[in-house]
C-alpha cells in the first residue's frame, strides 16, 4: 500500500507562501508614503462617475521586505492569511504570537497620478502614476470631509473641477507617526491622463493576492 504523503503543517505553509512573495520581484502597483518624502497626487477619473474614487481594504503588514498585502476580503475572496490568524489566535502561546503579527489594519486606497514636484505640481512622475496610493484612516477622513463640501472642493476625480492632493506622513514610530492631507486649487487634469479613466473595482482586483 503506498504510503500517505503527510500534508505540510499550516505554520510551514504560510512560511513557505512568505518565501514566494519574497522571491516573486517585479516592481509594486502600490505606493507606500514614508516619512521623508510628501507626495502630490491627483485623483484619477473614473470610467463610471458613480463609482467611488476610494475603497476600504483590509491589509496585513508581513515585515519590512514584504510590507503590506491587501487581504482578498477587500474584495469579496476568501483570504488564507485571515483564516490562518484565526487557526493560529486559537492555538497555544506561540500560535498567538504569530495571530498578533497578522492583525490587519484597515486603509483607504486610491488609483492617482503623481507629480515629481511637490510644491507646484507641474512635473509628472510617469513611473510612478497609475498606481494606487494608501490613506491612513484620518487621511480618508479628511479625503470624505472635502468631497462633501461641494461649495469649496466637491469631488477630486473630477478631469475638469478636479483638484490634487498634498499627503505628508510625520514621524516613524508606533506613537509618534502622523499623517495628512491637504487640498491644493481646483485645475484641469492634464489631458493624455484624464483620458485615462479607471475601472477601479477591476483594477483593485488585479493588484489583491
Amino acid at each position: 500500500m503506498a504510503k500517505t504523503k503527510k500534508r505540510k503543517s499550516l505554520k510551514e505553509r504560510m512560511l513557505a507562501k512568505q518565501a514566494k512573495l519574497k522571491s516573486r520581484g517585479g516592481k509594486s502597483k502600490l505606493i507606500f508614503q514614508k516619512a521623508d518624502k510628501p507626495l502630490r497626487v491627483r485623483v484619477l477619473p473614473l470610467l463610471d462617475p458613480e463609482d467611488e474614487f476610494l475603497v476600504e481594504i483590509e491589509q496585513f503588514y508581513l515585515g519590512s521586505e514584504i510590507k503590506g498585502v491587501i487581504s482578498p476580503k477587500s474584495v469579496g475572496k476568501p483570504c488564507a492569511l485571515d483564516e490562518a490568524y484565526h487557526e493560529f489566535k486559537d492555538g497555544d502561546d506561540n500560535d498567538k504570537e504569530i495571530a498578533k503579527q497578522l492583525t490587519t489594519k484597515m486603509k483607504g486606497i486610491v488609483r492617482v497620478l503623481v507629480y515629481s514636484d511637490f510644491k507646484k505640481g507641474r512635473e509628472i512622475d510617469e513611473e510612478q502614476s497609475g498606481k494606487f496610493v494608501q490613506l491612513s484612516k484620518g487621511q480618508c477622513e479628511q479625503a470624505l470631509d472635502l468631497f462633501l463640501d461641494d461649495d469649496d472642493w466637491g469631488d477630486p476625480s473630477d478631469a475638469k473641477e478636479g483638484y490634487d492632493w498634498k499627503l505628508t506622513r510625520t514621524g516613524s514610530g508606533m506613537t509618534d507617526t502622523e499623517y495628512a492631507l491637504t487640498a491644493c486649487p481646483k485645475r484641469p487634469l492634464a489631458k493624455a491622463w484624464a483620458k485615462k479613466k479607471t475601472d477601479f473595482e477591476k483594477d483593485l482586483e488585479g493588484i489583491v493576492p
